[in-house]
């Protein structure tokens, strides 16, 4: 709370120090019986504001001043005696001189005044004035805030005086977006924060609180205090999460030999915690100690995914992350790795998938492969797949064929799951489709090899721990369950993190030209951990190298990401490749008109053609 400013002398008041230094001098006067009539020898009357009237208000001078005299000075100590009233001077020289009295000795400061005013303004014993702490934060650091206003609380453990606390003390930043303005209040050792307008989702929002900040006895924080949390992601996105439950692939992970084999199973930073507290919340998001971290706790099989969404597809995609690469077949060892899968499901006249994209980097090389099912209608007819950049076409069924849950569902009886096979290699985190045998000599893409031990990954409501031992090369892989983890809530909104990754905020996307940039500013372009010439990458700074002698359009870094559709268009050839147009009406060819992305911040899904 607020202390009130002290009050200043006026007109018929003075400070308090004054009033009770002039009753001092008035019972002196009294005692001496000087000019008892003019004087008034009784203490002024006390007015409803707790200070003394004035006793002569009705004099001829109409000062406004109480008249007092000073024992030792014979004046008003502070105040010029030519403003003393008349009266008391001519009392005071009528004096009988002769009259030896002390003052001291006539008047004795009572053992007890119980009206000198109020005690003087000390700090109770019990009361502790040392420097400010911060308690607690809701969000708590690195969480996620409700609601689009980047609220948060910062409880103290002493109260605040509450001027202190405004936007020249404490800082409010979003990442990408710059200073966020909003109203401070405080209450007690609480202060509460909410932006004056909605903050974008997905934003780390950056406090900084400076040691202007006070309590009421001037006490500050020792150092600035800084800390950071989230704003949540956007709205309405269970549809995306049941397509991607329904259209996830299954996953053979090739095992390493030994213990190594525990690093060959996708993890999620979200598991690991902080050794030194591991009684405390997961999701730690230390990708500098991620092998550390790792090791320390269970082999939970997970993976990431992504949808973004044009006029005519849902794109999904699926993150394989690893917290270690182990060397194998001439690749380094370094913490942190990925690989992405992605799968393109049409809208219409019902969702189901037609394409199949895998990426993947090794050394200086990134890989990206694309393939197709025969009626994705994608192709123009007649057309040679390879001529449009495709490896392969599929029937629908063999692509994607049925599987036998029913995840992602939700209960309709009509809903079938289909699931690719994906084939993941270990030390070398390649992701191929199990369909396409690719090579078997050499570091080649897509490298394969049937005497191999491994393990089949399949979603599931929950993550099973993965036994990194017992798998036998040649035989069938046993099966265990993996759980999907939203990209949009986790990596994204983690995307500037200096814990995550190599040299931050170095790398901010810039699309080709006419397609969207959206707002996400710098961000992350290689994770921490790599070799010199190899590192793992965060999706969407994967770039377009797909590795192969034919001619494929070039593209900034991020748009397979970022933009999926139009990079999947200019892969088949672009403009000049006669691709099928988007017919909305039999729901076939491509659209480039995104309708959600919430990596580009854009949320049109009410538009005309994007609705359901």
């Amino acid at each position: 709370m607020q202390r009130s400013p002290t009050s200043t002398a006026s007109a018929g008041h003075l400070p308090r120090g004054l009033l009770a230094r002039g009753r001092l001098a008035t019972a002196t006067l009294c005692a001496l019986a000087l000019a008892t009539a003019a004087l008034g020898c009784s203490d002024p009357p006390i007015g409803a504001d707790g200070v003394a009237a004035d006793a002569n208000d009705a004099s001829a001078d109409g000062d406004g001043f109480l008249v007092w005299v000073d024992i030792k000075g014979g004046g008003l100590d502070g105040v010029d005696e030519d403003v003393l009233d008349t009266d008391v001077g001519d009392a005071a020289e009528d004096a009988d001189a002769s009259a030896d009295v002390d003052a001291k000795e006539a008047f004795e400061w009572p053992d007890e005044d119980t009206d000198i005013g109020p005690p003087p303004d000390v700090s109770k014993p019990d009361v502790s004035y040392g420097p400010l702490h911060v308690v607690s934060t809701d969000p708590p650091i690195d969480g996620t805030t409700a609601g689009t206003l980047a609220a948060f609380t910062v409880t103290f453990d002493q109260p605040l005086e509450a001027i202190t606390a405004g936007p020249y003390t404490v800082k409010v930043k979003a990442a990408g977006g710059g200073e966020v303005s909003g109203t401070i209040t405080v209450t007690g050792a609480k202060m509460a924060f909410a932006a004056d307008a909605k903050v974008l989702p997905n934003r780390r929002i950056e406090v900084q609180i400076s040691t202007l900040v006070t309590g009421p006895q001037g006490q500050t924080l020792e150092q600035p205090y800084d800390f950071h949390f989230h704003t949540p992601g956007y709205p309405d996105t269970e549809a995306y999460a049941e397509l991607a439950a329904r259209f996830a692939p299954t996953f053979d992970v090739v095992l390493s030999d030994g213990t190594d084999a525990a690093w060959d199973v996708p993890r999620w930073p979200g598991d690991f915690v902080d050794p030194a507290n591991p009684g405390g919340p997961a999701g730690f998001w230390q990708l500098d100690e991620a092998s550390t971290l790792a090791a320390a706790g269970k082999t939970l099989a997970r993976v990431g995914w992504a949808a973004i969404e044009t006029k005519s597809h849902v794109f999904l995609h699926y993150l394989a992350y690893w917290p270690k690469r182990v060397s194998e077949a001439g690749n380094p060892a370094f913490q942190n790795d990925t690989a992405l899968v992605t799968v393109v499901v049409a809208r219409l006249p019902s969702p189901h998938p037609v394409g199949l994209r895998t990426y993947f980097k090794r050394k200086d090389d990134e890989r990206m492969w694309l393939w197709l099912t025969s009626d994705a209608g994608l192709l123009p007819k007649g057309a040679s797949p390879g001529n449009h950049g495709v490896r392969g076409v599929f029937a629908a069924d063999t692509l994607f064929p049925e599987a036998s849950d029913a995840l992602g569902c939700g209960g309709e009886p009509s809903c079938k799951p289909r699931r690719a096979g994906i084939w993941l290699r270990g030390g070398m985190h390649q992701a191929c489709l199990l369909l396409d045998k690719g090579e078997t000599g050499g570091a080649k893409a897509c490298f394969w090899d049937d005497d191999v031990a491994r393990v089949r990954l399949v979603p599931s409501q929950s993550a099973d721990e993965v036994p990194f031992s017992g798998a036998k090369k040649g035989e069938a892989p046993k099966s265990y369950g993996y759980t999907l983890e939203p990209l949009e809530t986790t990596f994204w909104p983690r995307r500037q993190a200096v814990t995550i990754y190599d040299s931050p905020l170095t790398f901010s996307y810039k699309p080709p030209p006419g397609r969207p940039a959206g707002t996400a500013g710098a961000v992350g372009s290689k994770f921490l951990g790599g070799g010199s010439s190899d590192f793992g990458r965060p999706p969407w700074a994967a770039r377009w190298k797909p590795a192969s002698n034919e001619t494929f359009y070039d593209l900034p870094r991020g748009t397979v990401f970022f933009d999926p559709s139009f990079a999947i268009f200019k892969r088949m050839g672009g403009e000049a490749a006669n691709l099928p147009p988007f017919d909305d009406k039999a729901g076939t060819g491509l659209s480039n008109e995104l309708c959600f992305d919430a990596y580009l911040d854009i949320d049109q899904r009410d538009a005309a053609g994007c609705k359901p």
